[in-house]
């Protein structure tokens, strides 16, 4: 009678050990490869959106040639209105050159007085000065501001409507929502503190 080791693998045990190793190598290889493929993931997810947390300024000049927008240099409206939009154009104004050439013709044709206008109250106003041509909220309450001196009108930029958000805590607004709690807010100064407010925030985040 022979005897058989305890240590001694006979060979179905032998071919059952190999077979469980090589499982185990399949499943390690198999848990690598996933983990790569989550961390390669990531890293194009991240890669991916990371442009979206930066910040891109565009500076584009714009040269108004009194030569060619008003030879007699009366600054006659009806002078710009005679222009042509490829004369605008030459001067760096792009697609703004449309509009400009239909709003200095309805100024020129009497349509709407610059003057007149002024004696509207504020709100009656704003919308007066966005039936002019590619005259939105933003630009009707920037010419309030510095042209009407309301001052009491906000326009709403990126800066100004990241800096209402924070202190909506997060409550976002349509730009007329917005800029009606500016008015409330910051007073009867409203235009003036925007300016302060859109300064700080530059500085603070020129300063990081």
């Amino acid at each position: 009678m022979s005897r058989v080791s305890l240590y001694q693998q006979d060979p179905r045990t032998a071919t059952r050990n190999a077979a469980e190793k090589r499982f185990r190598a399949y499943g390690l290889t198999a848990i690598i490869i996933a983990l790569l493929a989550l961390v390669w993931l990531l890293i194009s997810i991240f890669s991916n959106g990371l442009p979206a947390f930066k910040q891109t300024f565009l500076t584009y000049p714009v040269t108004l040639d009194a030569a060619i927008l008003d030879k007699t240099g009366a600054r006659d409206p009806e002078v710009l209105a005679k222009a042509t939009e490829s004369a605008l154009r030459d001067c760096g104004l792009g697609y703004r050159a449309e509009n400009l050439l239909k709003t200095a013709r309805l100024l020129a044709d009497g349509t709407i007085d610059l003057e007149v206008i002024a004696k509207q109250p504020t709100a009656r106003l704003r919308q007066t000065l966005q039936m002019l041509p590619g005259v939105g909220v933003k630009v009707a309450n920037c010419i309030l501001l510095f042209a009407y001196e309301r001052l009491d009108a906000v326009p709403i930029d990126t800066w100004i409507h990241r800096i209402l958000l924070a202190m909506r805590k997060g409550r976002d607004g349509t730009p007329a929502v917005l800029a009606a709690y500016a008015r409330r807010r910051l007073g009867p100064y409203a235009g003036y503190v925007q300016q302060y407010l859109f300064h700080h925030a530059r500085m603070v985040k020129k300063g990081k």
